[in-house]
């Protein structure tokens, strides 16, 4: 038996006819299909002799059913699909669900059209971007970050072995080891790197622009360098209150 093509239907529509005859269905439909009517999720009706058939009144939820008898599956789905699945609009709907402004979104489709190659790594490039000029805004992460160097002057502490080295060559230096409050973080240069990847293997020319400009920005005071995946995974366990506004990038 050749199995039937799933139905499609759209959120917010009145009575959807299924074309699934009453007869069909059995004990266990019957049981899904009230139990999402109880619960507002669709509204079942039938329509009028001679055949009666299973109509479905769609709210604002979205899902799939699969229905045993009539061996078919039902899929809902949002009304923004009504005149066909595009890549460019699936990525607008993914990065909407995500949590970010849609009308932010509605401008960056302009990102998304002007790709040859129209896949989800142009979703993941465009909400990185995005990120970044929200972090940028609220300010980026300053850490503590060890230095141990020569200094005109006495800084935090001083390194005997080293200190050594220097009055016996007449070096009128001190060499300390000493924390400093920057901005080159593990959080800033893994953000760094990952602009880096997105400018060199993005296809959109505007995505390559936008992430080379943020890279630039971001290059003036974090060290451009490969982080480590061990380094990577280590970060991403033990966020804090300081860096807790880095975990959704």
């Amino acid at each position: 038996m050749i199995p039937r093509e799933p139905i499609v239907l759209l959120e917010h529509k009145k009575k959807q006819d299924t074309k699934i005859k009453q007869d069909e269905l059995n004990e266990i439909d019957f049981s899904i299909l009230k139990k999402l009517d109880d619960e507002n999720k669709i509204s079942i009706s039938w329509s009028r002799q001679p055949e009666s058939h299973l109509e479905i009144t769609t709210t604002s939820h979205i899902g799939s059913i699969n229905l045993e008898g009539p061996d078919v599956r039902i899929n809902i789905l949002p009304k923004m699909f009504e005149n066909g699945i595009d890549w460019e609009n699936t990525n607008v709907f993914l990065d909407y669900a995500s949590g970010n402004k849609l009308d932010y979104f509605d401008n960056a489709k302009n990102y998304y059209l002007g790709s040859h190659n129209s896949t989800l790594l142009n979703r993941l490039h465009v909400d990185l971007i995005s990120k970044c000029e929200e972090l940028m805004k609220q300010g980026l992460l300053k850490s503590y970050v060890i230095h141990a160097e020569n200094s005109s002057s006495m800084r935090g502490k001083l390194l005997m072995q080293h200190q050594m080295l220097n009055d016996a060559m007449l070096r009128p230096k001190f060499f300390c080891e000493f924390d400093e409050l920057e901005y080159d973080s593990i959080e800033n240069r893994v953000i760094l790197q990952s602009l880096t990847i997105v400018e060199r293997t993005s296809d959109n020319a505007d995505v390559r622009m936008k992430a080379m400009d943020l890279a630039q920005k971001l290059s003036g005071v974090v060290q451009k360098t490969t982080i480590p995946l061990p380094l990577r995974q280590r970060m991403m366990q033990s966020y804090s209150r300081q860096n807790l506004r880095y975990k959704s990038i």
